[in-house]
């Protein structure tokens, strides 16, 4: 099947295994779509018409986001980590809390990382960079983490 959402052009619909699935439209009834559409390609129609949206304002949801983020209580967070490098969860989680949503020095979530825990430092490590760069201690238990080597947990916990 091919689908063009520009010319709302619907080509090569066959294969229907029930006789009524296929409904003949004509031109007068629907103005320039003059093709026969079947339930199938009406609905494959439908949903890549209505992901469309979605796509083109990723980068508007991503804006609002870091508006309500704007307007919230910064919250401490300890970021406990496997490794981190690029690719990985805790580059895409860390670093927009470090680095905001884009990861570009824009806004981000409103939270602080007050501490890290990483158990693995592969060759392409980012948290000792990161950690630098933002002035974030790394701490050798989950438990200092936690409590930035105190008695009390001290970063957010509900």
């Amino acid at each position: 099947m091919s689908l063009s959402l520009h010319n709302l052009h619907v080509s090569n619909v066959s294969n229907c295994e029930d006789p009524t699935d296929e409904l003949p439209r004509t031109q007068s009834e629907y103005g320039d779509v003059s093709r026969r559409f079947s339930r199938r390609a009406f609905i494959n129609l439908s949903l890549a018409a209505a992901s469309i949206p979605t796509a083109l304002t990723l980068k508007e949801q991503l804006n609002a986001a870091a508006s309500q983020a704007k307007d919230a209580p910064v919250k401490s967070v300890a970021a406990i980590i496997t490794a981190y490098q690029e690719g990985l969860h805790a580059d895409v989680l860390v670093g927009k809390i470090l680095e905001g949503w884009q990861q570009d020095g824009g806004r981000g979530p409103a939270l602080k990382l007050a501490s890290m825990y990483v158990e693995q430092f592969p060759p392409r490590d980012m948290a000792r960079p990161m950690s630098e760069k933002y002035h974030v201690p790394i701490f050798e238990t989950i438990e200092q983490a936690l409590t930035l080597g105190g008695s009390k947990i001290a970063v957010e916990h509900r």
